[in-house]
Formats: C-alpha cells, structure tokens, sequence
C-alpha cells in the first residue's frame, strides 16, 4: 500500500530472473485477472477494516514489474500506474 496525493494505491510487484523461459514474457504480465479479483478482494477487507480512520478519494491498482541479472542487480523495471 502507498499513498499517492488523496488516492491509495495497492501495489503488486513481480520479479523474474532474466533470460527467465518460464512464466510471462514480462513480470507485470504474472498479474493475471485471477490475481487481480484476488488484489481487489484484499484492498476492499484491508479498507473496511480502517473506514473509521481512513479516507481516500479513490484506490488505484499499480503493478510493478523488476527483472533481476546474473549478478543480482536490477536490469529492467516498469511500473504500470492504474494497472487495472
């Protein structure tokens, strides 16, 4: 969770190893309609569960997608605001 000016955003982030043959092209792309219900489901409980102290104008679902080198090190990342 991050806040964004008045918006709350829920973030989700995937992290592949490069050169990676299995999974999605793109680590954002592991965020699948399945894992959005599921993303969607948890800001609505986490958001009941503070309303009396919480107030947002909106929720926005980001995705952040990291691709890892050989030596350990960051080589790609993307961060798809309003992901869905």
């Amino acid at each position: 969770m991050a806040i964004d000016g008045r918006s709350l955003v829920v973030v989700e982030v995937k992290a592949h190893s490069a050169g990676n043959v299995s999974g999605p092209a793109r680590p954002v792309l592991a965020v699948n309609r399945d894992k959005q219900w599921r993303l969607r489901r948890l800001a609505e409980a986490w958001l009941q569960s503070r309303a009396s102290r919480l107030s947002f104008e909106e929720v926005r679902f980001d995705v952040v997608g990291i691709t890892i080198g050989t030596t350990g090190a960051v080589v790609a990342r993307e961060h798809l605001e309003n992901a869905f």
